[in-house]
């Protein structure tokens, strides 16, 4: 019986090495990585790491981003997914052996990609701010939307013009966030995949807690203040790349606290303390002004008000 048992899981440790080995070189080699990869990839990874140690998953890693490297040429691809892979694989491991919550785990995994952002954004060239924008105004061209703007709101030709030129630049100057909020969503689905594979595969739990509990480290409101200090200082010196640092941690941290904020806000609306007047009162400002949601999940990252005690 134990031998059976023994090669069953000497078996599965196989499967998840060829996986982790096999799925981004090929992907690599066919030029296909995308969402599927990006998601599917974490997981034997992370299963190497919890069955033979955060060593094994690192040497793992390395020997997959030489691999991808030989077969791409492309070095931006393999340091900027190569990081990824090994950066939320870590995050992961150690969350399993420390006891970390949902959130923690993802705060740390996160931020290996700020380096996939900045090489995506530093392949493009210094002056990647200007390119994307003509690229996105030449797409809004393409598209009629001017003379859309011209029949239906009737502007001029020079105003829709101007119009358009703000619209492709703010397009090009959030490229950076949306291109984070896509590794968020990413590290989520990681995270639903690595908690289904280790419960079925090593019977080991990975509770997320109820959307009502959901919280970040209270250390991870600094990047909201330096995104506010960046944007500051930016319009201050006229400094147009600090101004674009500030643009995307706002939005980053808009949309996260956003979420952290209806979490906090159903807690309190169930809450039987709170007023039941104040509880509408509540309603009909968020109804009107939505900010407010991420205003309540900024402050709540320091201030805490469900008292939800830090992860180890």
């Amino acid at each position: 019986m134990s031998k059976a048992l023994s090669r069953k899981e000497l078996a599965k440790d196989a499967l998840a090495l060829v996986l982790a080995l096999g799925l981004p070189v090929l992907a690599a080699d066919l030029n296909v990585w995308g969402f599927f990869v990006d998601i599917c990839a974490v997981v034997p990874f992370v299963w190497i790491g919890v069955r033979r140690g955060k060593a094994a998953a690192i040497g793992l890693a390395l020997l997959a981003v030489v691999g991808v490297y030989l077969v791409s040429r492309n070095l931006v691809l393999t340091l900027g997914n190569g990081m990824v892979l090994l950066g939320v694989s870590l995050s992961f491991v150690l969350g399993l052996e420390r006891g970390w919550k949902p959130g923690k785990m993802l705060f740390w995994g996160s931020l290996m990609w700020i380096p996939f952002v900045v090489l995506s954004i530093g392949s493009v060239g210094q002056d990647w701010l200007t390119q994307l924008q003509n690229a996105y105004l030449e797409m809004f061209q393409q598209s009629d939307m001017q003379q859309m703007l011209i029949s239906s709101q009737g502007l001029g030709a020079s105003q829709t013009q101007d119009w358009l030129q703000k619209v492709s630049w703010i397009a090009a100057a959030i490229y950076p966030a949306i291109l984070y909020l896509y590794g968020l969503v990413t590290m989520v689905v990681n995270f639903l995949l690595v908690k289904a594979v280790m419960k079925r595969g090593m019977g080991l739990g990975l509770e997320i807690g109820p959307f009502m509990r959901w919280t970040l480290p209270w250390y991870a409101v600094w990047g909201a203040i330096a995104g506010l200090a960046a944007y500051l200082a930016g319009d201050n010196w006229n400094l147009t790349w600090l101004i674009v640092v500030g643009i995307n941690l706002g939005l980053v941290y808009a949309v996260i606290c956003l979420v952290l904020g209806l979490s906090v806000a159903i807690h309190l609306f169930v809450s039987p303390r709170i007023p039941f007047l104040l509880k509408i009162i509540f309603v009909i400002l968020v109804l009107i002004n939505p900010l407010i949601l991420s205003l309540l999940g900024l402050f709540d990252m320091v201030m805490n008000f469900r008292k939800i005690p830090e992860s180890a």
